[in-house]
C-alpha cells in the first residue's frame, strides 16, 4: 500500500487538472498526488484489482504488472522514474553492500528490455542445464547491465534458486 501526503491540489470536480503534462514530460508526483488517486488508494484497501479477478496469488499476474511498470516506453513504462529509487534499494550479487552512485547513475539512465519469465538454460557441449526461469529479467545491452526480480507471494526460495540464477547470469552473460 502506497502512503503519501500530498498539498496544494483541490478541485475534486476536475480530476484532471493535478496532473500536468507540459512539453512532452508527465509528472507522476502530480498524478500520485492527486485526489481522484488518493482515493482510489483508500477504494484499493478494500478492493484489489488481483482479488477480483482472482489472481492475487500469481506470481506471473504481478511480474507482468511490475514489468509494465519498470519498462522504458509503453503505456506503463515509469522506468525513468521508478529505476533511481529502485537502484538506491539493490545490492550487488554476493555483497550486502547497496550499490555505488557510479552503478544507481547506470542503472537510472538504462533502457532496459524486459523479459517475464524467462528460461535460464546452459549449453556445454551435448549437455544442457536448466537453471529455472526468471521471474523478471531487465537488460540494458548497450550498458551491459541485468537485473532479476524473483517475484515471491506466499512461497520461500527455491533450493539454490539465488545461487543458480546467479551462475546462469555469470555464464550467459560474461562481462556485464
Amino acid at each position: 500500500m502506497l502512503g503519501l501526503h500530498c498539498l496544494g491540489y483541490n478541485d475534486w470536480n476536475d480530476p484532471y487538472a493535478e496532473v500536468s503534462v507540459q512539453d512532452g514530460y508527465f509528472d507522476p508526483d502530480a498524478l500520485i498526488c492527486s485526489e481522484p488517486f488518493q482515493k482510489l488508494l483508500k477504494l484499493e484497501q478494500a478492493v484489489s484489482p488481483f482479488e477480483v479477478y482472482g489472481i492475487e496469488s500469481s506470481e506471473l499476474a504481478h511480474s507482468r504488472v511490475l514489468g509494465r511498470l519498470l519498462a522504458s516506453e509503453g503505456s506503463l513504462g515509469y522506468g525513468e522514474d521508478l529505476m533511481p529509487r529502485l537502484a538506491a534499494q539493490l545490492h550487488m550479487a554476493g555483497s550486502r553492500e547497496h550499490l555505488s552512485s557510479s552503478w544507481i547513475a547506470r542503472m537510472s539512465s538504462a533502457k532496459f528490455r524486459i523479459r517475464i519469465e524467462y528460461p535460464c538454460w546452459l549449453r556445454e557441449e551435448s549437455n544442457e542445464s536448466d537453471f529455472g526461469r526468471l521471474d523478471l529479467l531487465l537488460e540494458d545491452e548497450s550498458k551491459k547491465i541485468a537485473v532479476v526480480i524473483e517475484v515471491k507471494i506466499w512461497a520461500g526460495e527455491q533450493d539454490r534458486q539465488i545461487e543458480r540464477y546467479q551462475t546462469w547470469l555469470t555464464e550467459e552473460r560474461k562481462g556485464w
